[in-house]
């Protein structure tokens, strides 16, 4: 991996080295302590970085918490437990799995299968006493994706692709928006509060758009491309793909493009195509002229410096692009 690639190894090592600067000998990050948002990365992005050591730590860390429902999400005292909470389950999964921690890892898979929707295969944002309140979701079901594929449950990704390849050939309005959230029942969100558009939706050549629903989708879908060889996976993902086309160019170059960089690595990997190696190089451009000195990474305009932003999202953005650098240097090393 030379060039480019090269680069974006170098840059993923600085942030890995910045955040384990602050890693404990309990296994937790110091400013972090009790909360999740700042340790639920690091198990995947630790294990491929080469410090698996440091990743055990960590789920040893975790481990004393664990409950046996399987629900990462049990920090004591962590002020954000239920944001996000079966997104943050998958990749705890992904991760623990990747280390080897299985005690973690089946467990926690286990619930996500128990969570997962009989009717649609979708996995809700988070669970909830009154099952009808549950929100279903794109990008916590393409995260399971991830997750049931590392543990082997090839028929539960299956269920969460059917969800995936249903909501992209029922959206209302294919030419402008993706929708990404269905209540319980089935119904499609469409109807929302402007504030919280882009909670609901990516609206196509609008500024300003969260984009790694997209990213997310392309690699869950490429992955079980590469897991069942059914080709109508690797469709979706590429139809998946050709939604970022109609985006805004700021697509490939925001913090939240990092997935679609991630995404195109995989489709690259999977095809050889041209236009995904050359999105792997925006994006990974981009996060290599956006890193700051100390190797984080800035979620602006919400911060404006290392100082203003707390640990936790530090080291919540940080340990995810490292990630995803990691990926797409592998990604550009196809055929080498």
């Amino acid at each position: 991996m030379e060039g480019i690639g090269e680069k974006f190894i170098q840059a993923a090592g600085k942030g890995i080295q910045w955040a384990l600067s602050l890693l404990s000998e309990r296994g937790n990050f110091r400013g972090s302590e009790n909360m999740l948002v700042g340790h639920y990365k690091a198990l995947q992005t630790l294990a491929t970085a080469g410090f698996v050591r440091e990743a055990e730590k960590i789920a040893g860390f975790l481990q004393s918490y664990f409950p046996e429902s399987g629900d990462f999400n049990s920090l004591p005292g962590d002020p954000q437990p239920a944001a996000w909470a079966n997104y943050r389950n998958a990749w705890l999964c992904w991760g623990s799995h990747t280390i080897g921690a299985y005690d973690l890892s089946v467990r926690g898979g286990e619930f996500l299968e128990l969570a997962q929707s009989k009717m649609n295969g979708g996995i809700p944002e988070r669970c909830q006493k009154q099952v009808v309140e549950q929100i279903v979701d794109w990008g916590t079901t393409a995260s399971a994706i991830i997750a049931f594929l590392a543990l082997g449950k090839v028929k539960s990704a299956i269920k969460a692709g059917e969800f995936l390849c249903e909501m992209l050939g029922s959206q209302p309005e294919p030419e402008g928006s993706l929708y990404i959230c269905r209540r319980w029942s089935g119904e499609l969100i469409t109807s929302f509060q402007p504030g919280e558009a882009t909670r609901f939706a990516v609206k196509f050549g609008k500024p300003n758009q969260i984009y790694w629903y997209l990213g997310i989708g392309m690699a869950s879908l490429g992955k079980l491309y590469l897991a069942t060889g059914e080709k109508k996976w690797l469709e979706a993902a590429q139809r998946t793909f050709e939604l970022t086309e109609k985006c805004s160019p700021e697509v490939y170059q925001s913090l939240t493009s990092a997935k679609v960089g991630w995404g195109a690595s995989v489709l690259y990997r999977v095809t050889g195509e041209k236009r995904f190696k050359e999105i792997i190089s925006h994006v990974g451009s981009y996060l290599l002229n956006t890193q700051t000195e100390e190797g984080v990474w800035i979620r602006r305009p919400q911060f404006n410096s290392i100082k203003d932003q707390p640990i936790p999202n530090s080291l919540d953005t940080t340990l995810e692009r490292c990630l995803w650098l990691y990926e797409m240097a592998r990604g550009l090393s196809r055929g080498h």
